[in-house]
């Protein structure tokens, strides 16, 4: 039975593919991390926004706006983007 040799292309590709799995899987853990450190201050100040949540309803309405464009909705979606641009104001640099 002859031995199996894998190609150097396929070899890179498989070597690519574990990188993106690894740096997928490091990603869901920090980002994990950050939804558990929210979680903990907004238990400590009930009154306080986070950035973390301020990003994830700016990342609600982005969805939102796609929606609208894609269905051609121009007037929405402007308006929208005007929502956007002022709620990412409040995120500091």
């Amino acid at each position: 039975m002859p031995q199996l040799q894998v190609s150097p292309v396929t070899a890179q590709i498989a070597n690519e593919s574990a990188r993106a799995r690894l740096y997928r899987s490091q990603l869901q853990q920090a980002h994990a991390n950050a939804v558990a450190r929210a979680a903990e201050i907004a238990n400590r100040e009930p009154h306080l926004i986070s950035i973390f949540d301020l990003g994830e309803v700016i990342s609600h309405i982005e969805a939102d706006q796609i929606l609208h464009g894609q269905r051609l909705e121009l007037a929405e979606s402007i308006t929208l983007n005007r929502v956007l641009n002022r709620l990412k104001s409040l995120i500091p640099t």
